[in-house]
């Protein structure tokens, strides 16, 4: 499960069992306000996780498929996983470069390899990148 999407449906039910909870109680209307931003928060991060996985799952079912090779790894310092850099994936496919963050902490190895990415035939900046594909 994305994780984004458990943090917002935990979000979205602490915010309204306090909404609950302070409706039925006596409290003044500024404190629901406050279970409102969990609500809020959380209803953000649940639909933003459903409509990426909405959209890999309609290219891996309508994308046309390419197989991009990834020609350089840099490090990516705005992302890191336990405090260490992730990596950012350049690749080309078809002679068009693609780029996309590579979550594991090692990819130096990587360049090379081939990876399945699955392309909006209409939007060629709409894909998805299948990192479990990446091959010799």
């Amino acid at each position: 499960m994305d994780i984004l999407l458990f943090i917002g449906a935990v979000f979205c039910a602490m915010g309204l069992l306090f909404c609950v909870a302070l409706l039925t109680g006596d409290a003044p209307i500024f404190l629901v306000l406050f279970p409102l931003l969990f609500v809020l928060i959380g209803g953000f991060l649940v639909v933003r996780s459903v409509r990426r996985l909405l959209t890999n799952k309609r290219l891996r079912e309508n994308g046309r498929r390419v197989y991009a090779e990834i020609v350089e790894t840099t490090l990516n310092y705005h992302y890191t996983i336990n405090n260490r850099p992730t990596y950012i994936l350049h690749c080309e496919a078809n002679g068009v470069p693609y780029e996309w963050s590579y979550p594991k902490t090692h990819a130096s190895d990587l360049v090379g390899k081939r990876s399945t990415m699955y392309v909006n035939p209409e939007n060629s900046e709409e894909y998805f990148v299948d990192l479990k594909s990446i091959t010799a």
